[in-house]
């Protein structure tokens, strides 16, 4: 089924759950929906939205201003192009971490096709404790590095799967690349949820040389926002960028 006819069905699908108050959880029409947006999602045959150029210029900014000479991305999207972009001609490491393996050779299929290099991407399954497999996310993905962007791992805040982005694990791992002297920029993706929030606040509150801002974008007419922690000494330089390209960036949540 093409992607734009699986969009429409699952856009009835959503518009059904908020527009009648009698679909309650469990009820046969609730589980209907539930497993058609797992499936379709899981399956990789619809790809996720996508935030807005201002973002991408927004990170191609930090990325022209900071100069990571590292990089640690958990969960693979259009991000990766950007990224891999940036790591090919900088010649740094790079590893883009994505749980699910149809999007993570979709991905490697965008990045081969604009002549990029899919190797950056790796596909690492969840482990039971909803965080990617220690033993595999060991060998790829160094806590040294210098810019982390966390927009994964996904699935039970979505309603999709177990992929949890906050538990034992992955908060250890999280803290100790935040609050490594190599930390540069950290970039965590729907803060607009409260426990990714949390995390952001829980990771600069160990890493007070970043400076911490928020933007906002919608995603499929839904709300999106992102927090950002840069090189105190880089954020005058991204706040001018900013100003000077009509981006609008909000220091308190």
């Amino acid at each position: 089924m093409p992607s734009k006819a699986l969009r429409r069905l699952l856009d009835t699908a959503e518009s059904i759950g908020q527009n009648r108050g009698w679909l309650r959880e469990h009820t046969a029409l609730w589980w209907a929906r539930h497993h058609l947006r797992k499936a379709v999602y899981v399956s990789g045959a619809l790809q996720w939205g996508t935030k807005s150029f201002e973002f991408w210029t927004l990170l191609m900014a930090i990325l022209a201003v900071v100069r990571p000479k590292s990089m640690v991305e958990f969960g693979s999207g259009r991000s990766t192009s950007y990224l891999a972009e940036y790591a090919m001609k900088q010649g740094v490491p790079y590893a883009s971490i994505e749980q699910n393996r149809g999007y993570a050779r979709r991905i490697k299929l965008g990045l081969s096709n604009s002549f990029l290099d899919p190797h950056y991407l790796h596909h690492i399954p969840i482990a039971p404790d909803g965080w990617y497999d220690p033993e595999v996310l060991g060998r790829v993905a160094p806590p040294d590095c210098e810019l982390l962007f966390v927009d994964g791992s996904v699935g039970a805040q979505e309603e999709i799967g177990k992929g949890v982005r906050r538990c034992e694990r992955a908060d250890n791992w999280l803290a100790a690349a935040a609050a490594a002297a190599s930390s540069k920029v950290l970039i965590v993706d729907d803060v607009h949820r409260r426990s990714n929030l949390v995390l952001f606040r829980a990771l600069t509150s160990s890493a007070p040389h970043l400076r911490p801002f928020f933007v906002s974008y919608n995603v499929q007419a839904a709300p999106n926002i992102v927090a950002i922690g840069v090189l105190s000494s880089s954020y005058p330089r991204i706040v001018r960028i900013c100003s000077e390209a009509g981006i609008e960036i909000h220091t308190e949540y």
